[in-house]
């Protein structure tokens, strides 16, 4: 394994779950597949986990030009 260094607020990695989770809508039932977007920053422990039926809108990276890494 390669192990790199990142200074601290320089990169944000980003990605998609490759699998889905199933959800359930409390009100009516309905079950239907969540997709999973997580970001990480890069020398720290502070990570993020996002669920949503629609993946186009779980595009949070969008307007991130610097330090943003995709997978």
């Amino acid at each position: 394994m390669m192990r790199e260094h990142h200074g601290g607020r320089e990169k944000l990695f980003v990605d998609y779950v490759d699998d889905t989770s199933t959800v359930v809508d409390r009100k009516t039932g309905e079950v239907r597949d969540a997709h999973i977007f997580v970001a990480a920053m890069g020398a720290s422990s502070l990570s993020f986990a996002l669920a949503g039926v629609d993946r186009a809108a779980l595009r949070l990276d969008r307007g991130i030009q610097r330090g943003l890494l995709s997978e």
